[in-house]
């Protein structure tokens, strides 16, 4: 498996939410790219359900556009309950150089 680099399409992000989701609704990422908080760098992405546990979503054109660290705060409504989830963290590396 190759690490995620800028431009790159169709890695599947997959966040385990640590307890049944089943059913859940409002389902988000909120994504906090490496230029946040200086000049934006937040957007939202809609992930789906995997298995009963977890959030997946696939990266499209224009995802991945920064390099550094890009943090995900998961959020989403269970019955009564609606919130977010421990942030998740990883690193989007530059073009490869061939």
């Amino acid at each position: 498996m190759s690490l995620p680099r800028i431009g790159d399409v169709g890695t599947e992000i997959l966040v385990d939410m640590g307890a049944t989701i089943t059913g859940a609704t409002g389902l988000n990422f909120e994504v906090r790219k490496p230029s946040y908080p200086t000049t934006g760098g937040e957007e939202n992405w809609t992930p789906t359900i995997s298995g009963t546990d977890s959030l997946t979503y696939t990266i499209g054109t224009g995802d991945f556009d920064e390099e550094g660290t890009y943090e995900i705060v998961p959020s989403l409504t269970l019955g009564a309950w609606s919130g977010s989830a421990d942030p998740v963290s990883f690193k989007v590396y530059g073009l490869r150089e061939d």
